[in-house]
């Protein structure tokens, strides 16, 4: 039933919860089949007519071309269920004469009695009459006619919330996790090329290595921050470690390692690990 146009997770599904059966029930009311025709022609006439009408009102809120073509099939096979299953109706009435013929006298004699215990009522008043009171006589019937369409239309509205389930099942969102770190090649060749200039005490070119490893970083969003006494410590808790040796209202800050911060689309901060501060006494020198 789904489209393979259908919701991705971060799309609105073509169909909603509602939605359907919202249409329905506007578009059954302005059905209105001709009284000259029979129960089951008229049941039909009003399926098609509502149906019709849904799908062109949802042809003006612009579903995609796939799932109009999906509700096309559906409401297609909707008529023809109902136009079969009033026919059996249909089949069933033509035969009830026959079926009736032997009860039509029983029938005469029980309205004969009734309307003498209605006259012996009228005459001694309320309460003198006993046993049930007739049915028929007590509760009015809705015409066959107009109880079958309504009937027939209240089936098609319950099979629609069925179909709106169908086309508003958004496909599960599995967040794929990203890869470990280090199977990322450029990044491993970048620490392996640090490695070996440590390794071979190659000082300039250890620094060339820094420099390709910060800037890899940065493309990811990621800086390597170095603590800024004049943001003051309150601004940068977030981010670092602040080990006091001073012991004093004088002291220095010196960046002992600094905090791997990584910076959303939106601006926001995400503190990837905490750098560590060591607040000095001002006399020590670096």
């Amino acid at each position: 039933m789904t489209s393979d146009q259908t919701a991705g997770p971060d799309r609105d599904p073509p169909i909603t919860g509602g939605q359907l059966v919202g249409l329905f029930q506007a578009a059954r009311h302005r059905a209105d089949p001709s009284p000259l025709l029979t129960a089951t022609t008229a049941a039909n006439v009003a399926v098609r007519d509502a149906l019709d009408d849904v799908l062109a009102r949802l042809d003006a809120t612009g579903p995609d071309t796939h799932t109009h073509y999906q509700l096309t099939h559906v409401f297609d096979a909707l008529k023809s269920v109902i136009a079969r299953t009033v026919g059996l109706y249909e089949t069933a009435e033509t035969e009830r004469p026959a079926a009736d013929a032997g009860t039509a006298e029983q029938g005469g004699a029980r309205e004969k009695i009734t309307k003498i215990r209605a006259a012996i009522a009228d005459r001694d008043g309320p309460g003198w009459v006993t046993g049930p009171a007739d049915a028929t006589a007590a509760t009015p019937r809705l015409p066959d006619r107009t109880a079958l369409v309504a009937s027939v239309l209240d089936a098609v509205q319950e099979a629609l919330g069925n179909v709106e389930k169908a086309f508003d099942r958004r496909p599960p969102r599995h967040l794929v996790p990203p890869p470990p770190w280090y199977q990322r090649h450029l990044l491993l060749e970048v620490i392996q090329d640090l490695m070996g200039e440590v390794s071979r005490q190659n000082a300039e070119e250890t620094w060339q290595v820094v420099d390709r490893l910060k800037a890899l970083l940065r493309l990811d969003g990621v800086q390597i921050l170095s603590y800024a006494p004049e943001d003051g410590a309150e601004r940068q808790v977030d981010a670092f470690i602040i080990e006091d040796y001073a012991k004093s209202p004088d002291g220095r800050f010196v960046t002992d390692v600094p905090a791997l911060v990584k910076t959303g689309a939106e601006g926001t901060r995400k503190v990837l690990i905490r750098g560590r501060v060591l607040r000095l006494p001002a006399e020590d020198s670096e």
